[in-house]
């Protein structure tokens, strides 16, 4: 299993979401079974975790099952804004 995690910048272009999509197919082509791609910026992380009601069914992947955000510890929330920081 993969998982992937992308700043929505990185698929603003018709160029880059083509370059997912030819990760996704290579990947399964080659016997990957499954790839997870999260695309949550930082800035909606941070905002769900400051302001839930908004953002109530935000997901996000966590030990390979999705869980509402707003649900999540603040420990597992601050890990989740964690790895979004290597975003563009």
């Amino acid at each position: 299993m993969h998982n992937i995690e992308l700043s929505r910048r990185l698929l603003e272009s018709d160029a880059a979401r083509a370059a997912l999509h030819g990760l996704i197919e290579t990947t399964l082509e080659r016997g990957g079974f499954e790839i997870q791609v999260n695309v949550a910026g930082r800035e909606t992380l941070l905002d769900a975790r400051d302001h839930p009601e908004r953002h109530r069914n935000l997901l996000v992947r966590v030990s390979g099952n999705s869980h509402h955000f707003s649900k999540l510890s603040p420990t597992v929330q601050a890990e989740i804004v964690a790895r979004s920081e290597h975003a563009l």
